[in-house]
């Protein structure tokens, strides 16, 4: 097997798990030390062991993000997005965190 390698840039958020032990990750990764990409897996609490999951690109991710949000807002009602509009101002971040 090809030699594996992955560093973890910035842990976005972990939403922990109590059926398996495993948590739920956003994270910005390196894979094989080429550009970081955006990434949603299953991770063990040491990082030695990861499930399947999604690598997305920036604009990936943002675009994942907004539509969430556009689904939640339909569901509840509410503005979650914080904008008095759903435009989007120039200068205007596009990932929040």
């Amino acid at each position: 097997m090809a030699d594996f390698s992955y560093e973890i840039i910035r842990n976005v958020f972990s939403i922990q798990s109590d059926t398996d032990g495993w948590n739920l990750e956003l994270n910005l990764i390196s894979w094989g030390k080429r550009d970081p990409k955006w990434d949603l897996r299953k991770w063990q609490d040491d990082h030695e062991k990861m499930g399947k999951g999604c690598s997305m690109s920036e604009d990936e991710v943002v675009l994942m993000f907004q539509k969430s949000t556009e689904i939640l807002e339909a569901i509840t009602g509410e503005n979650l997005s914080g904008n008095k509009d759903s435009e989007k101002s120039e200068n205007e971040s596009s990932i929040p965190f």
